[in-house]
Parts: structure tokens; sequence; C-alpha cells
């Protein structure tokens, strides 16, 4: 069961959760300016401490479903902040879709191959471009072996 803190210690916590500063949190809770950043260091490495840490941040967190209904609240509303809260609410039901553009002809011609082709040429210059490839491996494979021999 975890030891109650001291007030100074609480005071740490509620300071290191509006600041996320170890060093700054200890100076606002009345600890020395000289020894704030060893204090606030040894502070969140006491597990007491970290756990009121923890679960201070349990009790603030929002839900999913929390911060849904407060952004349809918004999105129901007027102004800017209508348009915004909306595409917050369709990028967290995955509405949106990124779309990456690809010059697919770029990778052709640096394959060594005809990007203005039709499909057949294409198919046929890609199997040509394969089985090249398949034979110098072969080939050095071969010469590999021969110089094992």
């Amino acid at each position: 069961m975890p030891k109650t803190l001291t007030d100074k210690q609480e005071m740490f916590v509620e300071e290191y959760l509006k600041c996320f500063n170890a060093t700054q949190a200890a100076k606002n809770a009345g600890y020395s300016e000289k020894t704030a950043g060893k204090i606030g260091s040894e502070n969140l490495s006491k597990p007491d401490i970290d756990s009121r840490i923890r679960a201070r941040m349990k009790e603030a967190a929002m839900s999913a479903d929390e911060c849904l209904f407060h952004l349809a609240t918004v999105a129901r509303g007027q102004g800017f902040d209508k348009v915004r809260a909306l595409e917050l609410i369709g990028k967290s039901h995955k509405l949106f879709v990124e779309r990456v553009e690809h010059d697919w002809r770029k990778e052709v011609r640096d394959a060594g191959l005809d990007a203005d082709a039709t499909k057949e040429q294409l198919t046929q210059q890609f199997i040509e471009h394969i089985r090249r490839g398949a034979e110098r491996a072969d080939s050095g494979s071969v010469a590999r072996s021969q110089e094992a021999d």
C-alpha cells in the first residue's frame, strides 16, 4: 500500500502535472532553487510519487468516447471550430484516406523499360528484364563454382 506523500511531495505532483518539468515543479513546490533539479529527478524516481502522478493523469484523462462527444458538440455549433471538430471526428472514424502521388512511369523508366509501351509490351519487357537478371546471377554462380574447383 503506497505511503502518504508529504504536503511538499503532493505540491510537487500538482506542479509537475501543470508543466511536466521536474525541476520547475520542484521550484514551484517550494524546494530550494539550488537543489530543485536533483530533488525533481529524485521525486520522479520515487515509486509513491510516480504512482500518484500516474493516478492523477488517469483521473484527468478523457476517454475516446468523451472526446468524440465534445467534438460533436462543437461540430454542431458555429464558426471555424466547427470545421476543425468535424475534421477530427472524421479522422477518428478513418473517413479520410491520405493519398500519396506515385509516378509509376518513372519507376518503369528507372528499371530500363519503356513507360509508353502497351500493357502487353511492358509485360514482355519486364519478363526479359527479369530473365537477364537471372542469367547474370546464374553466370556469377557458375563463375564462383569454377573458382572453387
